[in-house]
């Protein structure tokens, strides 16, 4: 058997022609790659390229199905060094929002998706120029109450800052998990939630996870709500940013969603 030893001195002599692996020109290179080898992944949203036709703007699809996002009410592209954005004022009612579409339908018991990896996954980095208030803040949602009762599932920002993942089973029972930790200000944060059928629903922060048990359910409903960002029920819109969005019809292992926020924080500087 060969053994490689390690030759300090080539390492030292080589070091400056490689990233770091926590620069962010390393989190750059790593970021899509993490995200495009999730199992069942629908869309992925990294919040960088647009689509400009003579309607909308559109937040490019870089998942391979090209489900681009239309924009409402001119959410504005940015970046923070060198990590990429979209910016939303809660005053101009800005938000992103496509129509109902099986590729979003996502219950939990999809034929196409392994047993073991059934479920549902969102993630994404989420920035909040303003918190606390007294309605509930829209960050990913499938849900509509005025159709009547076509709820899916949501990630939102409760009015105490925490973090919450509701599902529902029949478009109006919702079953929820709220996070421990709560959010702030002026602060990049790393969002999941996933809900695995029968067995737990998840929700994360920073990759600190709270998991509920009790009472999950064995499907979500199947509704036919638009998918939305930055607002949720047709209200409860988001003043700050959101980037690298992401939908999975698979639970995600723990070990991918470590990954995927290890990979991404340091293009940040979290």
């Amino acid at each position: 058997m060969t053994v490689q030893i390690r030759n300090d001195q080539q390492v030292d002599l080589l070091s400056g022609d490689f990233f770091p692996r926590y620069e962010p020109n390393a989190a750059m290179v790593h970021a899509a790659s993490v995200k495009q080898q999730q199992v069942a992944l629908r869309a992925y949203w990294p919040c960088s390229a647009q689509i400009i036709t003579a309607q909308s703007v559109f937040v490019t699809d870089q998942g391979g199905g090209g489900f681009h996002f239309p924009a409402f009410n001119a959410p504005t592209h940015a970046s923070q060094g060198l990590f990429p954005y979209v910016g939303f004022a809660s005053a101009s009612s800005q938000y992103l929002s496509i129509a109902d579409n099986a590729q979003f339908d996502i219950t939990g018991t999809e034929t196409s998706v392994a047993a073991g990896f059934k479920g549902l996954t969102i993630s994404f980095w989420v920035y909040f120029t303003e918190v606390g208030g007294a309605a509930s803040i829209g960050l990913v949602s499938k849900w509509q109450t005025a159709l009547p009762n076509q709820k899916s599932y949501r990630v939102i920002r409760l009015p105490a800052n925490n973090i919450q993942f509701d599902v529902t089973t029949d478009g109006s029972t919702i079953v929820s998990v709220t996070s421990t930790g709560t959010v702030a200000a002026s602060t990049w944060y790393h969002i999941w939630a996933r809900f695995v059928p029968s067995t737990t629903m998840t929700i994360a922060i920073d990759n600190s996870p709270t998991p509920l048990a009790a009472g999950v359910p064995a499907s979500i409903y199947n509704s036919s709500a638009a998918l939305e960002a930055a607002r949720t029920d047709g209200a409860g819109y988001l003043d700050g940013r959101l980037s690298q969005i992401s939908i999975c019809a698979s639970a995600a292992l723990d070990v991918t969603m470590m990954t995927e926020y290890e990979q991404t924080r340091a293009w940040i500087g979290k």
